[in-house]
């Protein structure tokens, strides 16, 4: 029989116009006051974790049920018909009172994308909307994007940490993902690092990215980051030593049992706990025994063009996650992830990118050419 996975959490319509500039390497370079920026159409698809990671999953091949708020909107309406034709299963709860989320990706040739992002529906997602018939039918549950959920970064993120207890206590292997957020906005006023902290020993597997993992860990290192960047990627600066290895080592002591770090074009790092720590895990999917006590750094493969990088994280977790519930070994796991990231990137979508495991496997047996590693 095999293995079932959730994904649940933020979801909302991507909105992402096609940029036709000539590259650029600042963002004032076109946006200035009174000028009119020219772009190509815009293509709408569902976004957020539910969307990106979860259709990815059912892509390559996992039995996945997807859970997330909506509104009885058009965007709602959207959502809910693009995830009928791709035929997977969907548990929505659909709120009447409120709109459905959305998020405007603006993502000019040259540049780091940028989000204009509305919460919708999911400022209302809490513990109550997941079904207690559901966990009795899950072998891995993977949540994503707690900062732009309200009720799971309020009260010193306690709702958060009752539900990957609740999953837990349940015997699942539990997942998730976190975002970037307005460093202006109530998500930063919380203090994350005491939040994640207290997270993860109720938490298997953690996938967020390094910029993220900085400003939630370190926000103080994150700005002087940020301001010698002036304007460039902040993953420029970082080095492995200094910077990565710390956070790892602090969340394995934390609890966490596998540490996927997303490092944008500089690659995937892999940390994995002890075998002791791993066994129920293990067990569970049936994972091989080289899964103990990892340090991987995946390379990220060059992609054949890129239109946006948005959803590439999320469809490496989906890539990774999917390899764990078929077993696969950690090395193979992590290639996949990064072959799946490089594959999102070349459609304006998070989809019409993707290729299939053996279609990827292919492509690295012959070559696949890979940039500079972290």
């Amino acid at each position: 029989m095999g293995k079932k996975a959730i994904v649940a959490g933020h979801v909302v319509v991507d909105i992402t116009p096609a940029f036709v500039n000539p590259p650029v390497s600042r963002y004032d370079a076109l946006f200035v006051p009174g000028n009119l920026v020219t772009v190509g159409p815009a293509h709408i698809q569902g976004g957020g974790c539910v969307s990106n990671t979860g259709l990815a999953m059912d892509f390559f091949g996992a039995d996945v049920t997807l859970l997330g708020r909506v509104g009885d909107d058009a965007f709602g309406k959207i959502l809910q018909e693009q995830y009928q034709k791709a035929g997977v299963s969907v548990r929505w709860i659909v709120d009447a009172e409120v709109p459905t989320g959305y998020t405007i990706v603006i993502s000019p040739v040259g540049l780091e994308r940028m989000y204009l992002h509305n919460e919708g529906a999911n400022a209302s997602l809490c513990n109550a909307d997941f079904p207690e018939e559901l966990w009795a039918q899950t072998d891995l549950f993977h949540f994503g994007y707690p900062p732009l959920l309200r009720h799971y970064y309020e009260d010193g993120g306690q709702e958060l940490i009752a539900l990957f207890q609740h999953a837990k206590a349940h015997g699942i292997v539990t997942s998730m993902d976190t975002v970037m957020f307005d460093r202006s906005s109530a998500p930063a006023r919380q203090d994350w690092r005491r939040i994640l902290l207290a997270l993860m020993p109720f938490l298997d597997l953690f996938a967020p990215s390094l910029e993220e993992l900085l400003l939630m860990m370190e926000p103080e290192k994150y700005e002087r980051l940020h301001r010698e960047a002036n304007g460039r990627d902040v993953l420029e600066l970082v080095r492995f030593e200094e910077d990565v290895r710390p956070l790892a080592q602090a969340l394995l002591d934390a609890g966490v049992r596998v540490l996927l770090i997303k490092c944008g074009t500089r690659g995937l790092a892999l940390f994995t706990a002890s075998a002791s720590r791993l066994e129920p895990m293990r067990e569970k999917l049936d994972l091989p025994d080289t899964w103990a006590e990892c340090e991987f750094l995946q390379p990220a493969f060059v992609a054949d063009r890129v239109c946006t990088t948005t959803g590439a994280g999320d469809t490496s977790i989906a890539a990774f996650l999917t390899a764990l519930l078929q077993g696969m070994t950690p090395e193979r796991a992590l290639r996949l992830a990064a072959g799946a990231g490089a594959c999102c990137v070349t459609a304006y979508d998070s989809f019409s990118g993707l290729q299939s495991f053996a279609a990827m496997e292919d492509k690295m047996r012959s070559g696949w050419a890979t940039q500079p590693s972290l």
